[in-house]
């Protein structure tokens, strides 16, 4: 997760976060109530807009460092400004479209999760720290 910070990222009082209705296709939406980002020319996903923050996960795949990164409030587009990426990042991968997120146990490498995954899976060992 990325936190953009500056004034009038969405419109005034408009702040939330992605809903499943912002997911479409099962995809991770690229824009929220208008406001978009875009790090080295792709498209970013946003999860969080108010006023002065907007929350994104970068694109996937390798960026050349620095990169620039524009924000886009209902057709206006800010100055781009230029971060240092970062060659790794923590991903998040859903199973079965979410809402929960795939982790591995660190002894055998079997699913974590509830009963209600429709795959083999186990709770958290005690101590796991994966």
């Amino acid at each position: 997760m990325v936190e953009v910070n500056g004034l009038n990222l969405s419109k005034p009082g408009d702040s939330r976060i992605w809903q499943q209705s912002d997911f479409v296709n099962g995809q991770l939406p690229v824009s929220l109530d208008g406001v978009n980002v875009t790090v080295g020319g792709k498209s970013a996903y946003v999860s969080y807009i108010s006023p002065t923050q907007v929350n994104i996960l970068t694109p996937p795949g390798t960026m050349a460092s620095p990169v620039a990164v524009r924000v886009t409030n209902n057709g206006a587009v800010s100055l781009p400004f230029t971060v240092q990426a970062q060659p790794l990042s923590p991903s998040f991968f859903a199973l079965n479209g979410g809402p929960y997120v795939i982790a591995q146990h660190s002894a055998d490498f079997s699913l974590v999760g509830p009963a209600s995954f429709s795959v083999p899976r186990l709770p958290i060992y005690a101590g796991e720290t994966r």
